[in-house]
């Protein structure tokens, strides 16, 4: 009679063990994300400040004109560059942050004898 309490004592350990290697992995990737996150925000000021300086020496309006355009294009193509970085590095965290379920959802499901099993 113990033989099953001890067993789905240890099946629900596992499962708990699981989820907390989910919970860290999940915070450790909300980290990275974070300070990525913040190193993008830092570069993008530090461009407008780059930006500002070239405006402000600029001799004409044309000259001006001229540059805003460039520097329009530049900026468009950086943010679309670090929206794809960063949308890559926030998968990478959802997908290592559930590996661990995964991988107890399938020993739970060879666990299980009959037509059930993936």
């Amino acid at each position: 009679m113990f033989g099953i309490f001890n067993g789905l004592l240890e099946i629900h350990r596992n499962n708990i063990e699981a989820l907390s290697r989910s919970g860290m992995l999940a915070a450790a990737g909300a980290q990275t994300l974070a300070q990525e996150y913040a190193a993008a925000s830092r570069h993008a000021l530090e461009d407008i400040a780059a930006a500002a300086r070239a405006l402000a020496a600029c001799r004409s309006p044309v000259e001006s004109l001229a540059l805003q355009l460039r520097l329009g294009r530049e900026a468009f193509s950086i943010a679309l560059a670090e929206r794809n970085r960063l949308a890559e590095l926030t998968v990478e965290a959802i997908r290592g942050s559930l590996a661990p379920l995964g991988l107890r959802a399938r020993e739970i499901a060879a666990a299980i004898p009959g037509p059930i099993r993936p």
